[in-house]
């Protein structure tokens, strides 16, 4: 009796934690076959890649690997409902195997009907050794229709090897070689608008409606004032659009990523955890989307408690938050007007009004505030005089 994989995936690009994944799935299930099949899901991913150009990705990734086959390539179609596609594989000489990545074991309930797939397979997965008791747990209900194994594996999220290859980084060892080489030839991935997309759609999956306005409101208003003070446009909207990423995530979801990526609270920060987003915003993008342009991150990392010295991209960002279109407040437009004649007069007047109304609360007042106020003061003194 052949033992058969079915694996279905975005492939968005197929990279080598794909294979590595299903290789060690391989192993530890003892499998003979693995299929692939691209979902059409990636529809709705930003950049849009044919069909066609992904089955091309995947023919070259599997080109020597005897015991996978692409599903789409086999039975010539990309439409096929579950029942179907099982049928077809699926016969009284084989035993089927339905493969979950670890990335969608967790909401795999609200993505597929379990007890439907169950029918006509088995569900298997690797776990990292963290998750491992805790998803086993979950998926015991479904006894031994569901197996999961506790593996510690090196994946790579698609959407941060989408960004490194729109950035033009190195990512040899995350691809086959005839994978990149595709990629490069036919300038897949690489143009810095795909980036702002990736970004609009990271964006938009951990905000809410109203924030994620607000950020594309900011991301606007960045891009007017990076095309006024000589900045780059599209480095500006981008930055406008992550700043408050992590705005809205709980005191110990960020804790947790400072945790994980080895990021230490200074002793002011941890008396408030309403400016934590800034840093964790900076953290969150550098690690999880992998998007390092250090003047992006420190743009995000600075947007809500400044810094001495900041450079004009960080102003930029900063007072695009306080002037974006959806700001009422009193005397928001003096500032807008304030803003596209003097970036640091804009901001020695929007650090006043902080510091004042920090001030009637009775509250504290950070020092790189306080720092970065009398920076500016002095500087705009020593051009007055000269």
């Amino acid at each position: 009796m052949k033992k058969i994989g079915f694996f279905i995936s975005n492939f968005n690009p197929i990279n080598l934690t794909h294979i590595n994944f299903l290789n060690e799935i391989k192993k530890e299930f003892s499998l003979d076959e693995i299929y692939l099949k691209i979902s059409n899901d990636g529809q709705n991913t930003l950049p849009i890649i044919p069909h066609a150009i992904k089955k091309k990705m995947c023919l070259l990734a599997i080109k020597n690997l005897d015991c996978f086959k692409l599903y789409d390539d086999v039975y010539s179609t990309k439409d096929d409902d579950f029942a179907t596609i099982f049928n077809r594989i699926k016969n009284k000489d084989n035993c089927l195997f339905f493969i979950v990545s670890p990335f969608f074991i967790s909401n795999l309930p609200k993505i597929y009907d379990i007890n439907k797939i169950t029918k006509f397979a088995k569900i298997i997965s690797l776990i990292s050794p963290k998750k491992y008791n805790l998803l086993s747990k979950k998926f015991s209900i479904y006894g031994d229709n569901v197996i999961l194994k506790e593996k510690n594996l090196q994946l790579i999220n698609s959407k941060k090897l989408r960004i490194m290859l729109s950035l033009d980084k190195d990512c040899s060892s995350y691809l086959d070689p005839l994978v990149l080489k595709y990629i490069k030839q036919n300038n897949l991935y690489s143009k810095k608008e795909f980036l702002y997309l990736e970004c609009l759609q990271s964006c938009k999956k951990h905000t809410s409606q109203k924030r994620f306005a607000h950020c594309t409101f900011v991301a606007k208003a960045a891009k007017e004032l990076a095309k006024t003070y000589g900045e780059n446009e599209l480095d500006a909207q981008i930055a406008g659009l992550l700043h408050d990423i992590m705005k809205e995530k709980n005191k110990e979801y960020m804790l947790n990523l400072f945790k994980t990526f080895k990021t230490n609270l200074e002793d002011s920060q941890k008396l408030n955890p309403k400016i934590w987003h800034g840093l964790a915003g900076a953290v969150y993008v550098k690690q999880i989307l992998g998007l390092d342009d250090e003047k992006i991150i420190n743009s995000i990392k600075y947007h809500t408690v400044p810094k001495k010295n900041m450079s004009t991209f960080e102003k930029i960002i900063f007072i695009a938050d306080r002037i974006s279109q959806d700001r009422t407040y009193k005397n928001v437009n003096f500032l807008r007007s304030l803003a596209i004649t003097n970036l640091d007069s804009a901001l020695i007047y929007s650090l006043s009004n902080t510091i004042i109304s920090l001030i009637k609360k009775k509250s504290t007042i950070s020092t790189p505030t306080i720092e970065c106020y009398n920076n500016l003061i002095l500087k705009n003194r020593s051009k007055n005089k000269q």
